[in-house]
């Protein structure tokens, strides 16, 4: 009996300090193998990353033309490394014309790139092979980017980081193979989405078609259901989106202002519900596009007078207040 209570006693000894001896190890060096798992799988994703983006890549060199293909490689080889800042908007004011400014230069530089690349192809080549490229620097970039933060985590060990790009590798990866996948739908002129409004608007488009030929955009005015309407779509065939807030601004309103058809144009709907909210709800925000200058400067005059202002605040206050005790 006491011969048995010893040999329990000395293996439950023995289990005792195994186990201590593997928790000590498991506290200085479970995070590093940790660390160490996480970075095997993200080397392998971020492989997978880099092989969509040299497949992107191969897309766009199988569609050039072999005259062409003399130093096509090396070109977009460097072109890949490509990128647009965004401008610096803490100050809100003309954020939208610095963004304008920002997106017109990077296309232009994407066609001049294009027209150097395959000087001859026909325009709507040039413009798949546009977008093309701005789906393989897409993957190129993510590819990138992500081969950044891994090696940041192997030298460092931070199995924080790594712990946050593993739980996110599997939407960087979709967004990835989405780009890849646009950029061999633009080589092989396969249309994105199912083309039915496109194809709804060249139904409706007969005659008199305006071209905005650097913004890739096409006009016209006709009569539907005994109404006029203007027909806007993007200059196709190719892939192009166009800049349609440049027809609208220098084109339509410019127009209608021009022929005197219109006095105003109110953003405020008119739908009947309106008035049934009225006696509920604060005074709405009305902006107006006037043709006489003299009113516009009054009301200027009279809403850059702070005294005005903090007045008619305070009245719609008090009457807010008088509807919703």
């Amino acid at each position: 009996m006491n011969d048995f209570m010893l040999a329990q006693l000395g293996g439950d000894w023995i289990s005792t300090v195994i186990w201590f001896i593997l928790f000590i190890v498991f506290i200085f060096f479970g995070p590093r193998l940790m660390t160490t798992q996480t970075i095997l799988k993200l080397e392998k994703e971020t492989a997978e990353l880099e092989e969509m983006a040299e497949k992107s890549k191969g897309y766009i060199l199988k569609s050039i033309s072999k005259k062409s293909k003399k130093d096509a490689k090396k070109n977009i080889d460097n072109f890949m490394e490509f990128f647009a800042v965004t401008p610096v908007g803490t100050d809100p004011y003309g954020i939208m014309k610095k963004l304008d400014h920002v997106v017109k230069s990077y296309d232009n530089r994407f066609r001049y790139f294009v027209n150097q690349l395959i000087p001859d192809a026909p325009k709507e080549k040039k413009k798949n092979i546009k977008d093309a490229l701005s789906g393989a620097i897409t993957t190129h970039q993510i590819a990138k980017i992500v081969r950044h933060y891994l090696e940041m985590i192997k030298k460092y060990k931070m199995f924080q980081l790594a712990m946050i790009i593993q739980m996110q590798i599997p939407l960087i990866s979709r967004m990835a193979k989405a780009a890849m996948e646009a950029t061999h739908a633009f080589v092989n002129n396969i249309p994105i989405g199912d083309g039915i409004g496109p194809l709804v608007v060249a139904s409706l488009i007969k005659e008199n078609v305006k071209k905005f030929e650097d913004e890739e955009f096409v006009v016209v005015k006709t009569k539907l259901d005994g109404r006029n309407v203007w027909i806007s779509k993007a200059e196709g065939p190719g892939a192009a989106t166009g800049y349609p807030g440049k027809f609208l601004i220098n084109e339509l309103i410019e127009r209608i202002f021009r022929e005197q058809t219109v006095s105003e144009i109110n953003f405020i709907t008119n739908l009947p519900f309106v008035n049934d909210w009225k006696p509920s709800v604060r005074s709405r925000t009305k902006v107006k596009i006037l043709r006489s200058t003299i009113k516009s400067k009054i009301q200027r005059l009279l809403f850059e007078n702070r005294v005005s202002y903090k007045s008619i605040n305070f009245l719609e206050g008090l009457k807010w207040k008088k509807l919703n005790p």
